[in-house]
């Protein structure tokens, strides 16, 4: 994803380091595993399709929910929150790999129930701020009944002891669509690259079509990646 540039041996391997690390966070934030998806609990309508339920993160997430009904929950309510504690343990595990890293709790929480014309989606939003071999902040907002990522954030900056940490090849953009993809069981109808690194992906999911950007900046020991379905 990132292109392939000069620079003196030094500063090219630590560049290929980073790269690789960022490709491999992507890659398993991507690939988040199936099993913990699952059907909703509130009973939805026959037509009410994944791309109806992203269109109602979409609306909620960047244009504050107009036209929908929101509701936000305080206690989202023991089974809610055990899935989705449980989730987000999944992705820090999968995002973080930092070895100096103790204490994974989120820093905070929050859930939301918003409802439009055909249905409801409930969305967990959790982050976590924390400091080990790295400076770590994860920011996530999935689907609380499916485990579904809509929009998830690392960025990362190694403090300490970059020795202990080496990289993976770095993927092409299209291989991390294709990841996401399969992580919905759908297929990847589209895929356009942006140049920096990142691009846009189209799904096909159970017949409903799902719109991603991705996008990955690696450099020295800063690492920022970035997901968002819009």
């Amino acid at each position: 994803m990132l292109r392939k540039l000069k620079y003196p041996e030094g500063e090219k391997g630590r560049l290929i380091l980073f790269a690789g690390i960022c490709g491999a966070l992507l890659i398993a934030a991507m690939l988040l595993p199936l099993a913990f998806r699952r059907t909703p609990d509130a009973p939805q309508s026959a037509d009410f399709t994944a791309e109806d339920r992203a269109a109602l993160f979409v609306t909620y997430w960047y244009d504050g929910a107009e036209g929908q009904t929101v509701e936000k929950m305080d206690e989202p309510g023991e089974r809610l929150g055990a899935f989705c504690t449980a989730r987000m343990t999944e992705i820090v595990s999968r995002c973080l790999t930092d070895r100096g890293l103790g204490d994974t709790t989120p820093t905070g929480s929050e859930y939301a129930s918003v409802t439009g014309e055909r249905g409801t989606v409930r969305l967990c939003r959790m982050w976590l701020q924390a400091r080990g071999d790295w400076q770590n902040w994860l920011d996530v907002c999935f689907d609380a009944d499916s485990g579904d990522v809509y929009y998830l954030y690392v960025s990362r900056e190694c403090l300490t002891n970059l020795n202990l940490y080496t990289g993976a090849e770095h993927p092409e953009g299209r291989e991390i669509a294709e990841g996401l993809a399969g992580e919905f069981g759908g297929a990847l109808r589209y895929y356009l690259a942006d140049g920096s690194g990142g691009g846009t992906a189209i799904l096909s999911v159970d017949g409903s079509t799902l719109c991603y950007e991705i996008g990955c900046v690696a450099y020295d020991a800063l690492i920022d990646v970035r997901i968002n379905c819009v």
